[in-house]
């Protein structure tokens, strides 16, 4: 391009090596904007490097340890910065950690280059899923080439005159920097928006809306261990023992507030599930449905899967207001609810657990589920990823084990509602794709909830990171715009539960 726009010469001059203290126009610019200039072009230059297979591969060469081959933590570190990559060292050292597969202290030059697309800054993370440069970029180079109906647009491409590219280039240019504009300024007013909510939502003075909790899970080893030392035994007496962990046992009358605010406790909403008939119009809304188990019975996937009505009992009192006590009682926090609700570990809830997973096996084994399906999970918004997410243990494992059901959705638009959107501190979504083996369960027919599309998965599933995380600016359908990390994960189902 330098050598065949002879017409700009101050482009031209731009580019090659002295900078020139105007701008393409001719106005003086500042010393401060000259220096974002210089700056920006430079990032910009290492940026083009890493992606230049043979100068990842020189760079490398440079750096690495002799000895070894590989490249240690701190020359990793120099050349992340050498490639103007991300400047949070301790998210560039957690990909390190992650991609240190052999956990011998130094990358590979597979590693190394397969790193690359992790180190990712929030900046890089908000660019990438938001603008279609290279859709942008297609549309102007097709504007400067005349392609006959039958000829090849890519080969007509290869006859592009210098010229033309430049054309091509400043139409490029113009219309990116609208669109960067457009989008920051989006981007400002929902952050704005955002911070707005989550300030009026901290109602304990002196509070941090900033503050966030660590996800209780467990570790790879975990995984590999059953329920029965986490809750205890199934009683045999199904139906009896399902009622008394209800109504009897310690916990049965522990309240707790639903989201809408109501207060309930496991006892009422047994209750409801037994005769819908008794559940007052406050605990109803226009999307919550009440039927009784015995009335589901006649449903084709129920008669298939060959559950029981106590399976799907278990399963309607889960997607209600309970599942918070159930995934309380496996996780054992937050600590004081999980005292209220088993009484101190009197009530565990074992016998109904126990029931849920069992059809949510004999679901997710006889359902229609074709791999890949996308399902999402929103994070509440105050909830972060424990630290084994992003860091691999000594045997390479990254990811958590979760000692709770596993709820995701179909739905998009339903994750992002219960991402803590509308006020959270850290609003996320996981996003996961099934496989034919590590699958949930679609229990959206037996739902009280039938619109959130809910695919469940069992107890004690793993959650390993699947790629960067990125970050999208949404609007959901009640009107709240906000910024929500979208982060891709990977789940690995348990198959040591049983069926009953």
């Amino acid at each position: 391009v330098i050598a065949c726009n002879k017409e700009n010469g101050e482009l031209c001059e731009r580019m090659k090596g002295p900078r020139s203290q105007t701008h393409t126009f001719g106005s003086e610019i500042s010393k401060e904007e000259e220096r974002k200039r210089n700056a920006a072009r430079d990032r910009a230059v290492k940026f083009m490097r890493s992606q230049q297979p043979g100068e990842v591969r020189n760079v490398f060469d440079k750096s690495k340890c002799k000895a070894t081959g590989t490249l240690n933590l701190q020359s990793y570190l120099e050349t992340i910065k050498t490639f103007g990559l991300n400047n949070d060292e301790e998210s560039v050292r957690q990909v390190f950690q992650i991609m240190d597969l052999q956990n011998r202290g130094g990358l590979s030059f597979e590693e190394f280059s397969n790193s690359l697309r992790l180190v990712q800054s929030p900046t890089a993370q908000w660019a990438s899923s938001t603008f279609p440069f290279p859709q942008l970029l297609g549309v102007c180079l097709d504007s400067v080439i005349q392609t006959q109906d039958q000829e090849d647009p890519l080969h007509k491409l290869l006859d592009a005159t210098p010229e033309d590219i430049v054309v091509a280039m400043d139409e490029f240019a113009t219309a990116s920097k609208e669109l960067v504009s457009a989008k920051l300024d989006e981007l400002r007013q929902t952050l704005k928006a955002q911070d707005k909510r989550a300030d009026e939502l901290t109602l304990v003075p002196g509070a941090n809306k900033f503050v966030s909790v660590k996800t209780a899970a467990g570790s790879a080893d975990d995984f590999l261990m059953g329920l029965t030392h986490r809750i205890g035994l199934p009683r045999d007496d199904i139906a009896k023992a399902m009622r008394e962990e209800h109504t009897i046992l310690p916990g049965y009358d522990a309240e707790f507030a639903m989201m809408n605010g109501r207060k309930t406790c496991p006892s009422m909403e047994f209750g409801f599930v037994l005769d819908p008939a008794t559940c007052p119009p406050e605990g109803l809304s226009n999307k919550r449905k009440l039927r009784r188990p015995e009335d589901l019975m006649a449903i084709r996937l129920v008669r298939s899967a060959n559950l029981t009505v106590d399976e799907v009992r278990a399963v309607v009192l889960y997607t209600g207001p309970l599942f918070a006590v159930y995934n309380t009682v496996l996780r054992r926090e937050p600590e004081e609810d999980y005292k209220r609700f088993t009484g101190g570990g009197v009530n565990t809830y074992a016998t109904t657990i126990f029931v849920l997973v069992s059809a949510v096996k004999k679901l997710s084994a006889t359902m229609k589920l074709p791999a890949g399906i996308e399902l999402f999970r929103g994070t509440g918004g105050k909830m972060e990823l424990p630290d084994s997410f992003y860091k691999a243990d000594e045997k390479g494992r990254a990811g958590f084990m979760e000692y709770g059901f596993l709820s995701t959705t179909a739905s998009k638009e339903v994750a992002i509602q219960y991402s803590g959107i509308k006020g959270g501190a850290l609003p996320m979504v996981l996003r996961m794709v099934t496989g034919p083996i590590d699958r949930g369960a679609c229990i959206s027919e037996l739902s009280q909830y039938p619109c959130e599309e809910e695919y469940l998965w069992v107890p004690f599933s793993f959650v390993a990171p699947d790629g960067p995380a990125w970050v999208q600016l949404v609007t959901p359908a009640d009107g709240y715009r906000g910024v929500v990390k979208m982060v891709p994960a990977r789940i690995n189902a348990n198959l040591k539960t049983e069926t009953v």
